[in-house]
Order: structure tokens, then sequence, then C-alpha cells
């Protein structure tokens, strides 16, 4: 799969730096998913969803995704959404208080 990244992943970006467990498993994360051939076989691999806790999100936010950065119940959450393509996974946001600093309105995309 491929990867994509918004302006507001981009700028959320800067913060987790300074939560080295939780860069590291970013980039665990990030190396996982470029070995997956589609969005499909990453929902499958049961290392994702366990570890991980990779999982859709509820109610007006069902169409993005999260990994636990954490692993361990944390609140720092990756937020993804697959592309049309089914072989793109954009990056669209680091929430850091458990998706209640999280708005889909506030995404920003490069292209925009």
């Amino acid at each position: 799969m491929n990867i994509e990244y918004t302006k507001s992943y981009d700028n959320t970006l800067k913060k987790i730096k300074k939560h080295r467990k939780e860069y590291k498993n970013l980039e665990d994360i990030k190396l996982k998913i470029t070995n997956h051939n589609s969005f499909q076989d990453l929902c499958n691999n049961p290392i994702m969803t366990t570890i991980y806790n990779f999982k859709r999100l509820k109610y007006k936010n069902n169409e993005f995704w999260s990994f636990n950065l954490e692993k361990n119940g944390g609140v720092i959450r990756l937020i993804v959404k697959p592309a049309k393509d089914n072989k793109t996974l954009i990056f669209v946001y680091i929430s850091y208080n458990h998706y209640k600093d999280f708005s889909p309105n506030k995404i920003k995309f490069y292209d925009e």
C-alpha cells in the first residue's frame, strides 16, 4: 500500500517526536502498512487489529479508522482513511486526547 499525508497530519506529527515510544510505534505501523497490497489485507491482519487496535471509528466519524500508538490502551491515536483506490491509506491526523481533539471538518489537505 501507498501512504499519503494531509497537512493536518504533518502539523500534528511535530508533537509526536516528544513521545519516543509512540513515535517508534508510528514508524513500525508505516512499515507494516507498506507491506500490504490493499486496505482489505490490512483490515484482515491480526497483528494490526490486536497489537495496534486498528479499528473503524463510530458514528459521524465512521469513514475514518485509527491505530493506537501506545499499544496498551493509551490516548494517542493515528487517524487514517482509505483512499478510493483501496491501495492507498491517507494519514489524516494524530489525536493526543482520544479523538476529542479531532474533527473531520478541520482536516486540511495539500490539494486545497
